[in-house]
């Protein structure tokens, strides 16, 4: 047990965001919003990550790994509302959300990788992995 008025920050060695959507209509979550940017991005990386950081930061050797995509590589991060799947003017695509939100996912990393220098942010794309047999 700890100290008397000391939380207890349970052990997190690993966490692994690899929750993925891809959907070619635009459709929302229970909270309204875009299901493929929830599902990568917002609440499968972004929201996820930030509740388990301070597990994360008081383990030692911990890591993150992101499962994006070479996706990403068809595109820039466009400015938020697009990412989200919220703009007005521009139609729905689920692959360009698709990507947004992957390349969302590497540019999170980056940024907690700056914030949490203790922890190891990897991002990775699976087909590029060498794996035996």
């Amino acid at each position: 047990g700890g100290a008397a008025g000391k939380a207890i920050v349970p052990r997190l060695d690993v966490l692994v965001c690899n929750a993925g959507v891809l959907l070619n209509e635009k459709t929302l979550t229970s909270e309204g919003v875009e299901a493929t940017f929830a599902c990568h991005l917002l609440f499968g990386t972004y929201l996820l990550g930030s509740l388990a950081m301070p597990s994360l930061c008081a383990t030692p050797e911990s890591r993150v790994v992101a499962v994006s995509s070479g996706g990403m590589y068809n595109t820039k991060f466009p400015p938020f509302e697009v990412a989200a799947g919220q703009s007005l003017e521009e139609p729905y695509s689920g692959n360009m959300t698709y990507a947004y939100c992957k390349r969302g996912q590497v540019l999170v990393m980056e940024r907690w990788a700056e914030e949490h220098p203790t922890v190891k942010f990897v991002s990775c794309h699976p087909g590029w992995t060498l794996t035996p047999g």
